[in-house]
């Protein structure tokens, strides 16, 4: 239970700490998302609107002065006209004619190309004009080259009589009456007609006519649907369009702060004219606005949910780590609690607190007593090598060592008595006396651990360049020669190639291992490095990979490869003429150590067979040099041969087993080299190579054997039908039995049963 509520109470802590801020976040997005929506929508159409307003401001004060001045420059000849229609419209019998009386007027050409150019259409059939005095009506008009029926079109200009009115404009157009969508939109232009005195009129006419005011009001054509419109200063619609949708924009009205179209609200931008005063609104559909907003939200929360996810894993795998402190001092204030019965008075409190912190420096006690030992294994574990570097990391944190460089060098110091007697007291001291010298070289970090005799250094080094073995040089020879010289002692150091890796530290540790054996053998050598070994004329070694692969083809059972590398190995080592005797035992020992080896992983839980151990002795006791490679050769031989046999015998049994239990199962119809192979733990393909080459047949002829013989003794000691026999002997149908006999016989059942009773 303690260990319970310490993980929990680690664990809501956790979860407390890393979601604060995201859930801070969160809550607060989510619940504005609607403001966040209306900003970024009213940021965005505010500057277009303004934008547009600006733009469609100049355009009117344009349009404006042109048809001012127009009139005032043609108004006589405009006069003139229409005084010449009216007393002589008989003479005009047809559009032809009348639009050849117009042209004799040269202003009606330049009014006609500019109210085509505001206008920005061809389907123009006739424009108006009427100007209204106190008893004269003057009538004004122009043709496109498309004119309507004569007549029709005079009684539309004789019809146009509305006193009280300076200044109108007619604008007629040719529409498919099919074309709904056309005709919507001419529709609304008559009916928004601006009757009025203002001489802006016309000129706003023109640019609705021409559409640039509606593109420039849609800036959300890329929403799903939504609607523009124009106002006057009474809130009357002017002019609207909309797009992807059809709003009934004759029934728009306007409240206090929003638009409604028919029943149908709508989030809309509203920006107001400083030149005539007009209102130009953009609109959204609010509904659609919404949807903006829960697509929002919708995000927030699957964000929301990522974050809580992520914070639960990482608040597990925290609590899992770090709630074990606080669950052990839960559990050692339940224990020290749990020898009261009665309620505890300050005193026994102060008491039971001073016991914990008693306890807890005893056992801070028994981790510092620990640590060497702590500390030995770990260094133990880097010199052979032993687990990947993540584990050695981790120790090496919990011994409290850590590396600051990436290379590493091992070296090992031996050291000997010349005379027979040991003076461990002097050889403790000479140790001292070696990590002193050692740990004067500041600028390098390094470990070191000890045997009775050896003392094994792990340097830690910045680079692995040839400047560390000088430096090495200039202290390590002098040092060794004096302790040599000054005591009864003999002391030699042997160091291996520097590791780029923490994994290679057992590498560099058995390269030292081999340099200070070969040093041993020559006492004059005080110092040895490895890499000397592979380099120097004089000398030679067994190399680690020389040696695993002999001891490789051994174990195999491969004696002619291995006879053949054991000769490659001694002409390149002991057949050198200037190989001197200590290095030459050296070198035999080398050889006798990998035949123990081979020896022993035939019979790893054992010591090796009595006849190889005697012989490999036996090879000391040799007085030539070609007697002792004559040995080598017939013990590498006869424990190459021997693996040989064992595994002939293994494969054997193997095929034993394998043939009774085919023998047992032959009967099942479904019975296969798969079935076969996963029983006895193989693979298909290596199992069909091992039986045909145990059992000279191949595992599918094998199997109809069985079958066959076993069914032609039930032909002739049964009376049982084929198909009976077909089935008892595990094949699905007569015919495939029938068929096997024939291809392997060259006879049918009934003839092995004829051939029976016949004898």
């Amino acid at each position: 239970m303690i260990k319970k509520y310490g993980i929990l109470l680690q664990f809501f802590v956790s979860f407390f700490v890393v979601l604060l801020i995201p859930t801070v976040i969160f809550i607060y997005s989510y619940f504005y998302a609607s403001n966040l929506v209306y900003g970024e929508l009213e940021d965005k159409n505010r500057a277009l609107l303004q934008s547009a307003c600006k733009t469609v401001d100049a355009y009117l004060r344009e349009s404006d002065s042109f048809f001012n001045t127009l009139q005032l420059q043609t108004e006589v000849k405009k006069m003139s006209m229409v005084e010449s229609l009216k007393t002589d419209r008989s003479s005009v019998s047809s559009i032809s004619d009348f639009k050849d009386f117009l042209s004799a007027y040269r202003y009606r050409n330049e009014l006609i190309d500019q109210i085509y150019f505001y206008f920005g259409r061809s389907d123009i059939i006739a424009c108006a004009d009427d100007v209204y005095t106190d008893s004269n009506f003057f009538y004004r008009g122009f043709f496109s080259i498309e004119g309507m029926d004569y007549g029709v079109w005079l009684d539309m200009l004789e019809n146009v009589s509305y006193a009280g009115y300076y200044r109108t404009m007619l604008i007629g157009g040719g529409t498919d009456k099919n074309d709904e969508e056309k005709e919507r939109k001419i529709v609304c232009i008559r009916n928004v007609f601006p009757y009025k005195s203002d001489g802006s009129n016309v000129s706003a006419m023109m640019l609705i006519r021409e559409k640039k005011l509606m593109d420039m009001l849609i800036p959300l054509s890329e929403s799903e649907s939504g609607f523009a419109a124009i106002l006057n200063r009474d809130n009357s619609l002017l002019a609207a369009t909309d797009w992807k949708y059809n709003f009934p924009i004759e029934e728009i009205s306007q409240g206090s702060n929003e638009f409604t179209i028919g029943e149908e609200k709508v989030f809309a931008f509203v920006e107001q004219s400083g030149y005539n005063g007009w209102k130009y609104i953009v609109a959204l559909p609010q509904k659609e606005v919404f949807l903006k907003v829960d697509n929002l939200k919708s995000i927030y929360i699957l964000a929301g949910a990522l974050a809580i996810l992520m914070g639960l894993g990482f608040s597990v795998r925290f609590s899992l780590r770090y709630g074990r402190p606080i669950t052990d001092s839960l559990n050692r204030m339940k224990e020290s609690l749990g020898e009261y019965d009665r309620p505890m008075n300050l005193t026994s409190l102060f008491e039971q607190t001073k016991k914990l912190i008693t306890a807890e420096q005893d056992k801070n006690k028994r981790l510092e007593d620990s640590l060497p030992y702590l500390k030995r294994d770990y260094i133990n574990s880097l010199l052979q090598g032993n687990g990947m570097k993540k584990p050695v990391m981790e120790l090496g944190k919990q011994v409290g060592i850590s590396f600051e460089y990436p290379y590493f060098y091992v070296m090992i110091f031996n050291i000997e008595s010349v005379t027979k007697e040991m003076d461990f007291y002097e050889i403790e001291q000479s140790k001292t006396a070696i990590k002193q010298a050692i740990l004067s070289i500041k600028q390098h970090v390094l470990f070191y651990e000890s045997s009775l005799n050896r003392l094994e250094i792990i340097w830690n080094l910045p680079d692995n360049g040839p400047e560390l073995y000088d430096q090495i040089d200039v202290w390590i020879k002098p040092a060794l020669q004096e302790f040599n010289d000054r005591t009864d002692l003999l002391v030699q150091a042997a160091g291996g190639t520097i590791a780029g890796k923490i994994e290679d530290i057992g590498r560099s540790y058995k390269q030292a291992q081999e340099a200070l054996r070969y040093g041993i053998l020559e006492p004059d050598q005080n110092y040895i490095r490895y890499r000397e070994l592979n380099i120097s004329n004089e000398v030679s070694v067994i190399s680690y990979e020389k040696a695993s692969r002999l001891i490789g083809l051994i174990l195999q059972g491969n004696t002619e490869e291995a006879l053949e590398w054991v000769s490659t190995l001694w002409e390149k080592t002991v057949s050198q003429t200037n190989v001197s005797r200590p290095h030459l035992k050296y070198l035999l020992d080398n050889f006798r150590s990998l035949l123990f080896e081979a020896a022993s992983r035939i019979a790893p839980e054992a010591d090796p067979d009595k006849k190889f151990r005697d012989e490999v002795i036996a090879i000391d006791r040799l007085s030539t040099t070609s007697q002792r490679y004559a040995a080598i050769l017939k013990c590498t031989e006869m424990i190459s041969d021997s693996v040989k046999v064992k595994k002939q015998e293994s494969a054997n049994t193997l095929a034993q087993k394998i043939a009774a239990w085919l023998q047992e199962n032959y009967t099942d119809s479904s019975i296969s080299l798969k079935m076969t192979a996963d029983t006895f733990g193989l693979s298909e393909p290596y199992l069909s190579q091992f039986f045909s080459k145990q059992m000279g047949i191949n595992f599918s002829a094998y199997i109809e054997d069985l079958r066959l013989e076993k069914g032609i003794e039930y032909l002739r000691t049964t009376g049982k039908t084929i198909n009976e026999i077909a089935e008892l002997i595990g094949y699905n149908s007569s015919s495939v039995f029938r068929n096997a006999l024939k291809r392997r016989y060259g006879a049918s059942p009934n003839q092995f049963r004829n051939d029976m009773k016949k004898e």
